[in-house]
């Protein structure tokens, strides 16, 4: 466990495990490393820490960028609601009723292509499919979307696994 590697916003980490017979602390990075305070070195349960830590950061991080991208995209009049979901095979999807879903995966990717997810599902607020509207949205609202998308597509598996 300690010394893996852990993807964050496209950078990577190191996990230190820390054992303690004392209360553990939070998930917290320092410098490059993530640091787990537990009082078990089992596998599943610093695995589970670690995935707890992902779902906190993925919702902080995600709530702040459906909030900028609301501020900014003429076809949105207030941020939709963000909802995390584990998924196998997609990084996002826009509900009927205008709520954004994510999967928390998506934290462990580069900057860029969160953004990119994001503004994909917010664009689906304006256009429901994938028409040439949708896609002349996109390259107006995000010209470089496709170097993002490129990027994820390459990453998936890695970013996907546990």
């Amino acid at each position: 466990m300690s010394g893996e590697q852990i993807l964050y916003l496209g950078r990577r980490y190191v996990l230190k495990v820390i054992p303690t017979n004392a209360r553990p602390g939070p998930v917290r990075l320092k410098g490059n490393r993530l640091e787990v305070e537990t009082r078990t070195t089992e596998p599943e349960a610093v695995r589970g820490k670690v995935r707890g830590w992902y779902k906190v950061k993925a919702r902080d991080y995600f709530i702040r960028k459906i909030d900028e991208a609301a501020t900014r995209l003429p076809w949105v009049d207030q941020a939709p609601q963000l909802r995390l979901l584990d998924m196998t095979k997609q990084w996002g999807s826009c509900s009927p009723g205008g709520q954004i879903i994510l999967n928390p995966h998506l934290i462990k990717a580069p900057c860029a292509c969160i953004e990119y997810v994001v503004l994909h599902e917010m664009a689906h607020l304006k256009h429901h499919d994938h028409g040439p509207a949708f896609w002349r949205l996109l390259d107006d609202s995000l010209p470089q979307w496709h170097v993002a998308k490129k990027t994820l597509d390459d990453m998936a598996e890695l970013l996907l696994a546990g």
